[in-house]
């Protein structure tokens, strides 16, 4: 996600302000080395903590959309091979009336030479 950093950096910056803190404690000045006071660093800690469970909510959002997200990837993968299956289906329903249409052709060719021998059969009996 756009400006949210890793949550690696979070952490770690987590650590050091909770360092700092913790340094400015035992040397009982309230506040951290740098002469930040604890407050800051409270609100800062605080900050960081905020962004921290906004992230995890992103990442949570994220994994329950994750099979959301394979589920519409498997179905436009079938909706893409039935697509494919559909076109592959009408090539072979032409191929087939192709085949059909010039089978019936050779039939109809095949009918005229009966019937032309039909008829020299019953010219030559009639002569015979």
């Amino acid at each position: 996600m756009q400006g949210l950093p890793a949550d690696g950096a979070v952490a770690n910056e987590e650590k050091n302000l909770a360092g700092q803190f913790g340094d400015g404690e035992a040397a009982g000045t309230g506040h951290g080395g740098d002469g930040r006071g604890q407050g800051e660093l409270e609100r800062e800690l605080a900050g960081l903590a905020a962004h921290e469970e906004r992230a995890s909510n992103v990442v949570e959002r994220m994994q329950l959309d994750l099979p959301r997200a394979l589920s519409l990837r498997e179905k436009r993968t079938a909706r893409h091979e039935s697509a494919r299956e559909l076109g592959t289906t009408r090539t072979r329903m032409v191929d087939t009336e192709a085949a059909a249409a010039n089978a019936r052709q050779e039939r109809d060719r095949r009918l005229g030479v009966v019937e032309s021998l039909n008829h020299e059969i019953a010219a030559l009996e009639y002569d015979g």
